[in-house]
C-alpha cells in the first residue's frame, strides 16, 4: 500500500557514484511495480547510458521531463524500451537510455 513507499524498503539505489556524468538512479518500490527513476543533472544529452534492473522484458517511459509537452527539447528516452540480459549495477538485466539534458526519466517494467 502508500505505506509502504514511505518505508526503507520503498527505495533502492541502482547507482549513486556516477559524480563524473553527474547521473542519479535509483527504484521507488511499493506500488504495483516499481518505478525506475534517473536523473540527469549536466547540460549535456547522454547517448546509450546504460542502466542496471532487475526486471527483463519491456520497460515503459512514464515520464521524460524534456518532453515537448513540457515545453522541453525531445530529446531522450520515449516510449518503450527492452532490457536485455546484460548485467550492470548488481542487476541481473540493464537498459540502454537516451538521458535528456537536465532531465529526468521515470520508467517502469510492462505488467
Amino acid at each position: 500500500g502508500l505505506g509502504d513507499v514511505y518505508k526503507r524498503q520503498g527505495f533502492e539505489w541502482i547507482d549513486a557514484g556516477d559524480a563524473g556524468a553527474s547521473v542519479l538512479s535509483f527504484l521507488r518500490k511499493g506500488g504495483e511495480r516499481p518505478v525506475l527513476i534517473v536523473l540527469n543533472l549536466t547540460p549535456i544529452t547522454r547517448p546509450r547510458y546504460r542502466i542496471g534492473v532487475s526486471t527483463g522484458g519491456r520497460w515503459e517511459t512514464l515520464l521524460n521531463s524534456d518532453d515537448e509537452r513540457y515545453w522541453g527539447s525531445g530529446a531522450g528516452t520515449n516510449g518503450m524500451i527492452g532490457a536485455v540480459d546484460a548485467p550492470m549495477h548488481g542487476q541481473s538485466h540493464s537498459l540502454s537510455l537516451d538521458l535528456p539534458p537536465l532531465g529526468v526519466l521515470f520508467l517502469a517494467p510492462t505488467i
